[in-house]
């Protein structure tokens, strides 16, 4: 599941560059022009980070703020060419998490949002990925109406899995020898090869249908998620 990315900016053209740079770049997007258009939006699709414009046709976009604080924890990202101290501390104040003026590198921005969902995905502690629903705490993983207890050790595997699928690389066996608590040597592969074996069959076990770990010859290992069976 990709990460949902709602842009408030009234800016016609900015806004569609910010669409098309961030679907490039993985993120699930949406787009309004204004605070009562974004307020609606919010609420329907519930996105995960905020791009908010301050200077909107109809409010100022940081009275909004609030409204995304109240309903879920989302991360609200300040977009706006105002650049005095009042603003960034009002909006601050109100909420924000971050603030960048324009003119701005597209680049940092993107830089940004993925130090930002590197985050957000660390401190998460239920994981829905494919048909799978991965709890951090108990180490249940269930699929369908089944459930299993993972070692802990498989646990933390199938994450650091999912956060290396987020940030579309594969996961390293020394990545993969952190989620056993060591350092990784070349005579750990066959440990690390047999802790992804171990994974694997309880995925089979759960009968999953849209999770697959696949292995890089040489290198590691890499999360595949298909569409699922009953998505329309």
């Amino acid at each position: 599941m990709h990460t949902h990315v709602m842009i408030v900016e009234d800016n016609p053209a900015l806004n569609r560059s910010l669409q098309r740079l961030l679907r490039k770049e993985g993120f699930s997007v949406s787009a309004a022009a204004d605070t009562e258009e974004a307020r609606s939006l919010y609420d329907r699709e519930h996105p995960q980070i905020v791009i908010l414009d301050v200077m909107l046709p109809d409010k100022q976009g940081y009275t909004i703020i609030p409204h995304l604080r109240e309903h879920q924890q989302c991360y609200v990202l300040m977009l706006t060419a105002l650049d005095d101290s009042y603003s960034k501390q009002l909006c601050y104040t109100l909420g924000a998490d971050d603030y960048m003026t324009k003119p701005f590198d597209m680049h940092e921005l993107v830089y940004k949002l993925r130090a930002i969902n590197r985050r957000m995905v660390a401190h998460r502690t239920t994981y829905t990925i494919g048909d799978l629903v991965l709890d951090m705490e108990s180490n249940e993983i269930s699929c369908n109406g089944r459930t299993c207890v993972l070692q802990p050790s498989q646990a933390r595997f199938l994450k650091t899995l999912y956060c290396s699928y987020i940030e579309q690389r594969y996961l390293t066996q020394a990545d993969a020898a952190l989620c056993q608590h060591t350092e990784f040597e070349a005579e750990d592969s066959a440990r690390i090869h047999t802790l992804a074996a171990r994974l694997r069959k309880n995925l089979s076990d759960l009968r999953s249908t849209s999770v697959m770990i696949e292995s890089v010859y040489g290198k590691g290992y890499r999360l595949i998620l298909f569409p699922e069976e009953s998505a329309t």
